[in-house]
């Protein structure tokens, strides 16, 4: 089941590109390297500096919401028995 359903999601029209956590490549560093990204973009082109950024993404992706993750199961087709 799990490997059928990781098939399934791996395809590029059914999961955002930037969901990196509980999936087989993306690790914890992606989120950080798309975040510093964005913030070098709009340093260059507002000509500001960012001084800090304290973020804490060490059990970020150790949590998850189940009612929000039913849902998703539901909309990509996981439904019934399976989903309960």
């Amino acid at each position: 089941m799990n490997d059928k359903l990781q098939n399934f999601l791996d395809h590029p029209e059914q999961m955002s590109k930037h969901q990196y956590g509980f999936r087989p490549k993306p690790t914890t560093i992606h989120p950080i390297i798309q975040f510093l990204n964005k913030i070098e973009a709009n340093d260059k082109k507002d000509s500001e500096l960012t001084l800090g950024i304290f973020i804490d993404l060490s059990k970020a992706l150790d949590t998850i919401s189940h009612p929000i993750l039913l849902t998703k199961l539901e909309k990509y087709g996981i439904r019934d028995i399976a989903n309960r």
